[in-house]
């Protein structure tokens, strides 16, 4: 995570702030797909190679990658399988919140900071 994250603080690839996905409150946020430009492989690959080191039968098409990512309460209505998740770099926090039923009744802290998680 080392290096993915030293790659992170120095890469070109994140987008300037007026092409960044709308309504998201992140200082950078960068979506690579599968199907992705060489100029992204080893930023691809890294991650790739994080997810399956945790989870080796992961499925996905796309990473959100985020520096300063706030969120807000939402429905991911494209995903259909699980959600991997880790926060890196030096803050405190990281938590990941979700609903624990269908009412949203109960709200989940998950910490994932330096921790990978599957929700």
């Amino acid at each position: 995570t080392d290096y993915l994250l030293s790659l992170l603080r120095c890469t070109t690839l994140w987008p300037p702030s007026e092409k960044q996905r709308k309504g998201v409150s992140a200082s950078r946020y960068l979506t690579l797909r599968k199907h992705h430009p060489p100029e992204q492989d080893e930023l691809w690959n890294l991650c790739k190679n994080l997810i399956v080191s945790f989870i080796p039968d992961a499925i996905y098409n796309a990473l959100a990658i985020t520096s300063a990512f706030k969120g807000s309460p939402h429905v991911d209505n494209h995903d259909t399988t699980f959600q991997h998740v880790i926060a890196l770099g030096d803050f405190t926090g990281g938590y990941l919140c979700c609903e624990s039923d269908d009412g949203g009744a109960q709200v989940l802290e998950v910490d994932v900071n330096c921790k990978f998680a599957r929700i």
